[in-house]
């Protein structure tokens, strides 16, 4: 097994399929195992794919998945979460203290608000408290200019 670069850290807001398989797939390449065992929905932090299982914690619930899903398998999975989701972009948690997290959230004013998403995971390529996250999914609003 090659080394795993401990700080890894990405944050992807697009709304085309084509973005969001390659945001997974990148997301995948940092985990020690190619491959998510378990999973989690948070309101602040959406969808989180596990590489191994964590006791629950920061308010989270972890499940397993019923069968492992490399990363071809979770972008099906992920993606038809995300379509299930789409319309409830503001039901979600947005920090508005987060520069970033912030601007997944609606603008009101000079532009319109379409559905997106944000795949991301934080530093250390932990989600929260989870160190055996792979990312997080969650709905966002894709900002569109008048």
């Amino acid at each position: 097994m090659s080394e795993i670069m401990d700080n890894f850290h990405i944050d992807v807001r697009a709304d085309s399929r084509e973005a969001f398989d390659l945001a997974v797939r990148l997301a995948f390449m940092k985990a020690p195992v190619s491959r998510a065992t378990h999973f989690a929905t948070h309101k602040k932090y959406g969808l989180i794919l596990l590489w191994a299982p964590e006791p629950d914690k920061d308010g989270l619930e972890v499940h397993p998945l019923p069968y492992a899903l490399n990363d071809i398998r979770a972008c099906e999975f992920a993606w038809s979460w995300l379509e299930e989701m789409r319309g409830t972009e503001g039901l979600w948690e947005y920090d508005s203290e987060d520069p970033v997290d912030s601007m997944s959230g609606p603008l009101e004013g000079a532009a319109a608000n379409a559905s997106a998403f944000r795949i991301f995971c934080e530093e250390w390529g932990h989600v929260g408290e989870l160190h055996c996250a792979i990312c997080a999914i969650k709905p966002a609003f894709a900002w569109i200019g008048k």
